[in-house]
C-alpha cells in the first residue's frame, strides 16, 4: 500500500509577530478591545499536486482597512511601525499606507503614525515605501513635528527631498539634486539634442 506523499507548504506570510497565526491573534484581540465582531481573515490557499501555497493574510487585512474594520486598522498601524522583514513587505506597507489615508483614524493612532514616520525621517530611514508614508503624514497632520522635520538629516539629499515636500519648501528638481549641473530631461515628445542639432545642420 503506497503512502500519500507529504504536502510541501509554501507560506508567503512572515515569521514571528508577522506570521498568519500571530496577526490573527492580535486582530481578534483588537476586535475585542473595541467590541466588534471579528471578520474571517485568512490568506488564500491554492493546492497544486503536492504543494500548498498560502498567500499573505495581510492582503485580507488591507481589504478590511478598506472597509473601515477597526481591528484591521490597528494591524495596519502596527505594520507601518514594523521594521521586520516579511515577504512582499514593501508592497504591503505601501498599500497599507494608501488605505490608511482613506479612513478616519483616532488621535491615538494618528500620533503613533506621526511618531513613526518622523523618527524614520530623522534617522535617514527612507525606503521605497516612504513616499506613501509622507503622503499619509500630510493627510493626518504634523504641525507639532515641523521643527523635527525641518532639522532632519541636513546633508542627506534623499531625506531633504521629503522635508521639502512636507514643508512645501521650493527646491531644485529631483534629478538636479541627484546630479548637480545635469541637463533636465527632454519633455515628452520633444526632439533630443542630437536630433535637433542634425536638423540645424541640414537647414
Amino acid at each position: 500500500m503506497s503512502q500519500t506523499p507529504p504536502v510541501q507548504i509554501i507560506d508567503h506570510n512572515g515569521t514571528g509577530d508577522w506570521s498568519e497565526a500571530a496577526i490573527l491573534r492580535r486582530y481578534r484581540m483588537h476586535c475585542r478591545s473595541v467590541g466588534i465582531q471579528p471578520r474571517p481573515l485568512a490568506g488564500r490557499r491554492m493546492r497544486q499536486g503536492e504543494r500548498l501555497w498560502i498567500s499573505p493574510v495581510l492582503d485580507a487585512v488591507i481589504e478590511g482597512v478598506r472597509q473601515h474594520d477597526a481591528g484591521c486598522i490597528a494591524i495596519g498601524v502596527e505594520l507601518i511601525e514594523a521594521d521586520d522583514f516579511m515577504p512582499f513587505g514593501r508592497l504591503h506597507k505601501s498599500r497599507m499606507a494608501r488605505e490608511l489615508r482613506r479612513v478616519d483614524l483616532d488621535e491615538r493612532l494618528r500620533e503613533r503614525l506621526r511618531a513613526r514616520i518622523v523618527a524614520m525621517l530623522k534617522a535617514g530611514n527612507v525606503p521605497h515605501e516612504f513616499r506613501h508614508y509622507v503622503r499619509l503624514l500630510k493627510s493626518i497632520g504634523f504641525e507639532d513635528c515641523r521643527a523635527d522635520i525641518a532639522g532632519a538629516q541636513p546633508d542627506n539629499r534623499y531625506v531633504r527631498r521629503w522635508v521639502r515636500y512636507l514643508l512645501d519648501i521650493p527646491g531644485p528638481p529631483w534629478h538636479e539634486a541627484r546630479n548637480p549641473g545635469c541637463h533636465p530631461p527632454n519633455p515628452v515628445g520633444a526632439p533630443g539634442r542630437q536630433a535637433a542639432g542634425k536638423r540645424s545642420l541640414k537647414a
